[in-house]
């Protein structure tokens, strides 16, 4: 059991086999029932990659925050069988952090070892810098350089696709400010491609867009959120719309469909920053599906609600085979019950109430921040 996908039904699609790394779509965009086998699974279409082109990005990414054990204990996890049925059914983007525990080591030893079959030309690679520890931060020049230079040798790759600042609504403006400018002088070495910010507040993120682009002359490649595009709390929308609009992003992506393991039967992990009212609606609203609804589960309406609706990438944290499964079954599930789940998206946010599109405070309340050592 994991942290996004637990509580997923197990759901057997009839699919196509794989083949390659690639999969050509119907017209229509819906799959193909009739060319389908029996107890396989079809890839997810994806664009051929061209790694100077976010746009490229498959619409599933894997989260490898997954790969750390407040989620779950992964002894007995052959990983790098798991990244390679991630690959397989064209996921084909990773994202990692040295905050996530050993994640980067994890995932770049079991990258190495699905080389001969999917090399590194083959997928995307996301990584962060600034946060260390729960609550420690470094987002100076001299600590972005160390971390870059680090994840480079965790991931065994000799540039990131993606680099991010970590969580910037945990420090102060002035140090983004310095931090993003280094992100920049990585991204004219070549060793980073594309450059962001990531957090969890809408309105700081794009303030900071804003000031960055006047400090730095040119606007960040992306920007990403997690929580903001679910059954729960879908702004990540409108607020995608309106920066790429305003030029401050090209490309806006979505993390955690099941809200880091809240909108799912089981109770969320115990370090959830949900408030005890939020979690109770959430669990009215599993009740109610299961009872209306022949025992659907609240995550796999979760999920499939953010799947249909998102028109970008979504980082869906994985840690085991069955999750990747049931990530990719539940992506086509999507397509083909829209309409139908129009009946259980409604009741699960009648039933969410007025906690609909609201967040918790993050920073949470008496937070303090710790520095990093000097040795």
């Amino acid at each position: 059991m994991v942290q996004e996908l637990s509580g997923l039904a197990t759901v057997i699609l009839p699919v196509q086999k794989h083949e390659q790394n690639t999969y050509t779509q119907g017209e229509s965009g819906t799959p193909n029932t009739t060319i389908i086998m029996a107890n396989q699974i079809k890839p997810i279409p994806a664009p051929k990659i061209d790694h100077k082109n976010l746009a490229t990005l498959p619409p599933l990414s894997y989260g490898a925050g997954a790969l750390r054990t407040c989620y779950g204990d992964l002894t007995g996890t052959d990983v790098p069988q798991v990244v390679k049925r991630a690959l397989s059914l064209g996921v084909h983007a990773f994202d990692t952090s040295p905050y996530y525990d050993n994640s980067e080591e994890i995932l770049g030893d079991a990258l190495e070892k699905c080389s001969k079959e999917y090399p590194r030309e083959s997928y995307f690679i996301a990584t962060k810098c600034g946060r260390i520890k729960e609550e420690i931060f470094d987002y100076s020049a001299e600590g972005v350089r160390k971390s870059v230079e680090r994840s480079l040798q965790r991931l065994k790759t000799d540039y990131i696709d993606i680099l991010f600042l970590h969580d910037v609504e945990f420090v102060e403006e002035k140090e983004v400010l310095e931090a993003a400018r280094e992100l920049f002088r990585f991204k004219d070495s070549g060793k980073v491609l594309h450059v962001g910010i990531s957090g969890l507040p809408l309105g700081k993120l794009e303030d900071l867009a804003k000031k960055i682009k006047e400090d730095n002359k040119r606007p960040l490649d992306v920007i990403m959120s997690y929580s903001h595009f679910t059954i729960h709390n879908s702004t990540l929308a409108a607020f995608a719309e309106r920066l790429k609009a305003s030029g401050l992003v090209s490309t806006v992506l979505t993390a955690s469909p099941l809200s880091m393991g809240l909108l799912r039967k089981d109770d969320p992990p115990y370090w959830h920053p949900a408030s005890d009212e939020l979690k109770k609606a959430v669990k009215r609203s599993s009740d109610a599906v299961e009872r209306e609804f022949s025992g659907e589960k609240l995550a796999d309406v979760a999920l499939r609600f953010s799947f249909s609706h998102w028109s970008g990438t979504c980082v869906v944290g994985m840690s085991s085979i069955r999750d990747v499964e049931d990530a990719v079954k539940n992506w086509w599930l999507a397509k083909e019950k829209m309409e139908e789940d129009k009946e259980k998206v409604a009741l699960v946010k009648k039933e969410l109430g007025e906690h609909l599109d609201t967040i918790w405070e993050q920073p949470p309340a008496g937070w303090k921040r710790q520095f990093p050592s000097k040795e």
